[in-house]
């Protein structure tokens, strides 16, 4: 993690001295994308990816209070369990497939509500903020 927060930090200061730190604060910076597609996108659990976030926007405030830093985009709305752990449980799919009307379905986004309760709680930014 040490690694990935000197990445972090040099690439942002990078270019604050490239663009100006004007410029860079109207940027958006996403912390990773899609998360939850195990293991296309990431490979590791909900947590894992939470405490890469806490970190990541850590160290871009740390330059700049008034950067903003978001994420995740996460890939989709779901109407099942298929999210709920700390990695995606297939199974939890089939009563989605067998659905006689998909419409009726309760959609909800995914991780996005752990999310935002995993950041108020350590008084994090949420997405873009």
């Amino acid at each position: 993690m040490a690694r990935w927060v000197e990445l972090v930090t040099k690439s942002v200061e990078h270019w604050i001295d490239r663009y100006g730190l004007a410029e860079v604060r109207e940027w958006r910076f996403e912390v990773w994308n899609e998360p939850n597609l195990v293991p296309h996108f990431w490979t590791g659990t909900k947590t894992e990816y939470f405490e890469l976030y806490q970190q990541t926007v850590t160290a871009i405030k740390k330059i700049d209070s008034a950067l903003k830093v978001g994420g995740p985009a996460t890939s989709v709305f779901v109407p099942d369990d298929r999210y709920k752990g700390e990695v995606g449980d297939r199974s939890a799919m089939r009563e989605t497939a067998t659905a006689a009307d998909v419409d009726a379905l309760d959609w909800r986004p995914v991780w996005i509500e752990d999310f935002i309760a995993w950041c108020a709680e350590r008084e994090l930014p949420t997405p873009a903020c």
